[in-house]
């Protein structure tokens, strides 16, 4: 339920371009025409924009996860840092780290965290463990 309330913002811009089409649609090349045409571009850009500025990428709502990286041990062991949507009011952050046999492991390192783009990952010299970190601060440890 709360998703629909990023798209109030495209809802209101589909009335408006309604409205403008019912009633500039014969003076779409005079004066009040390209007035109409300009609220809705605005429009458009202000419901693009909104979400943004309450950390919501729009994609991401119904989009995949996002792996932010990923990391291949010696001994065959896959570590992963995957983002997603918690269709909620944020991002959940997970560590999943997958053995050589297939199984995988998931923990949760923030239920509650902002959007990031990247992470970096580093595999310690014994190949049993990880270090992350993410850029807005959130730094940890995985072991296996």
């Amino acid at each position: 339920m709360l998703d629909l309330i990023f798209f109030i913002p495209l809802l209101t811009v589909i009335a408006l371009a309604a409205t403008c089409r019912l009633v500039f649609r014969r003076k779409s090349s005079g004066p009040l025409g390209w007035l109409g045409l300009t609220s809705v571009t605005i429009a458009l850009l202000i419901a693009a924009v909104l979400p943004l500025g309450y950390g919501v990428w729009l994609p991401d709502i119904f989009g995949p996860q996002h792996t932010l990286c990923s990391a291949t041990s010696s001994s065959g062991h896959r570590v992963s840092i995957i983002q997603y949507w918690n269709h909620e009011d944020f991002y959940t952050t997970e560590a999943r780290v997958t053995d050589p046999d297939g199984v995988t492991v998931i923990t949760l390192l923030d239920g509650d965290d902002g959007k990031a783009w990247t992470a970096t990952l580093h595999l310690d010299p014994s190949q049993t463990s990880a270090t992350f970190t993410i850029p807005d601060g959130l730094t940890g440890r995985i072991t296996w």
